[in-house]
């Protein structure tokens, strides 16, 4: 059963990198397209990335009371919520917003200038649409 979890998760992460680097070859100009390379080394680097942070946060909370709060990964999340004070959706838009951060400086130095701009672009875009989302769920007090 771990082994299919984690095929299950591997394929999530290769279907998650796939559609960045598609999303950013359909928005780049002719002139600055991906080399196959380069889309080759952009789906490999936000795989590891994507791999680092899950690993990261189940580190980050597994010291805490997980137990009552069960396993899973929202469960941990709002254990940790609870005992350090910070509000669910203030610790979801913080790791969204540094996940994007560490994604775009761990995909820059296989894309050129004009490349970076684009995907920095699409990442903004991303993480407005997820603070939207989370807001319309779960608005908050002014």
């Amino acid at each position: 059963m771990k082994a299919r979890l984690s095929y299950g998760s591997d394929n999530f992460h290769r279907t998650q990198a796939k559609g960045q680097v598609a999303q950013l070859r359909n928005r780049l100009d002719r002139a600055d397209a991906l080399t196959t390379r380069q889309a080759q080394l952009m789906e490999q680097i936000l795989i590891a990335e994507r791999d680092r942070q899950e690993r990261e946060v189940k580190e980050q909370y597994a010291s805490r009371r997980v137990s009552a709060g069960g396993s899973s990964w929202t469960g941990m999340i709002t254990i940790a919520s609870d005992e350090l004070g910070i509000s669910i959706h203030d610790q979801l838009l913080a790791q969204i917003l540094d996940f994007s951060r560490q994604q775009i400086a761990a995909v820059a130095p296989v894309l050129t200038a004009q490349q970076l701009k684009v995907y920095q672009q699409i990442q903004r875009e991303r993480v407005a649409q997820q603070r939207a989302f989370m807001e319309e769920g779960h608005p908050q007090s002014p």
